[in-house]
């Protein structure tokens, strides 16, 4: 997320609070499960607005609004909404999959009946049918990935217009800042894990790069204004417009290992990944194995498992925005 996001991100949770959606329900009758179900609704509230159709920027930021108070709403109802609420897995956000059994005009159309999510490995015509599967559908038949505004979109060939732009294979090197951005965002062993500071941040994510062959991406620290809010002794990192430099941002929060709610959903599943894979070495079937286990019902997208028989142990990472998010990436076996 880029300073220019969290700023808006900071607006939209004013403009909320003003709001309050939450109060057409008596929230001191809820129990202890809802409440928790509410606070880790509004954690993960999702990132991307639903794309139908292409906004202007003023619908944009009207409909993030949109979507942030319809999700304080529908988790302050409590777990039996939450839990009713089975259409997770749908199409049309920026940056995601959109995946359509039928063809139709993302600028035009509603896309709430279609399917997707964010990507899950880098073959979006894979993805696509596992999102297929998950809402319980039939294959997209003939798919075919094409790119539209920012989304990709997989679609039956036969249907998509003829001026359609292919999708393009990520090239090595934008795999490899997909992989670094996910280890900044993780809360296992990663850029979310624990409280890092101007003396230990930099060096951190320097090591990160270096280790996924991006040694010529910099490392900077992001000056802070006189006006910028200081939430605590903690940096985060951030990658504009994921391609670099690298910015360290201090100051900006508490310790991500105290944890206002430390048995949550997101810290228990954190501290199981630690714990059973991220301080082991285990090999890949073994951690997706271990992770949906760990996952149980919650909800979640796809888990990621990438095969590289280059490693010797699987690594992970656990990222949120919208539901949790593992990325796996291992051999076949362990130790080799």
């Amino acid at each position: 997320m880029t300073a220019t996001d969290r700023s808006s991100h900071e607006d939209l949770l004013t403009t909320l609070h003003g709001a309050d959606p939450a109060t057409a329900w008596n929230l001191s009758t809820l129990d202890d499960a809802s409440m928790e179900s509410m606070r880790q609704g509004i954690l993960l509230t999702p990132r991307e607005p639903i794309h139908s159709p292409s906004p202007t920027p003023a619908k944009h930021k009207r409909r993030l609004a949109l979507a942030g108070a319809l999700t304080v709403g529908l988790v302050a109802v409590g777990t039996g909404a939450y839990a009713a609420y089975d259409r997770w897995y749908v199409g049309g956000s920026y940056r995601g999959l959109t995946c359509m059994s039928t063809y139709v005009d993302p600028a035009t159309n509603d896309l709430r009946e279609t399917t997707g999510g964010p990507p899950i490995t880098s073959d979006p015509i894979a993805d696509c049918q596992q999102y297929q599967q998950l809402s319980g559908r039939e294959p997209i038949r003939n798919p075919v990935a094409i790119t539209r505004d920012d989304m990709t979109i997989v679609a039956p060939a036969d249907e998509i217009p003829s001026a359609a732009v292919a999708a393009q294979r990520p090239t090595d090197r934008e795999e490899a800042m997909t992989r670094l951005q996910q280890s900044l965002d993780d809360y296992v062993d990663g850029g979310l894990s624990r409280c890092f500071t101007l003396e230990t941040g930099p060096a951190w994510a320097r090591a990160e790069a270096d280790r996924l062959g991006l040694t010529d991406v910099p490392v900077e620290e992001q000056k802070l204004g006189s006006d910028t809010r200081r939430d605590g002794p903690c940096g985060w990192f951030l990658i504009p417009n994921g391609k670099g430099p690298i910015l360290f941002s201090p100051e900006r929060q508490q310790d991500p290992n105290v944890a206002d709610s430390p048995d949550s959903v997101t810290y228990r599943l954190r501290d199981g990944l630690r714990e059973q894979v991220a301080t082991k070495c285990v090999s890949l079937p073994e951690a997706v194995k271990i992770t949906a286990g760990l996952m149980g019902a919650n909800h979640h997208w796809p888990t990621s498992a990438i095969n590289d028989e280059s490693l010797k142990c699987t690594s992970v990472d656990l990222v949120t925005g919208g539901s949790m998010q593992v990325f796996l990436r291992g051999p076949s076996k362990a130790g080799n």
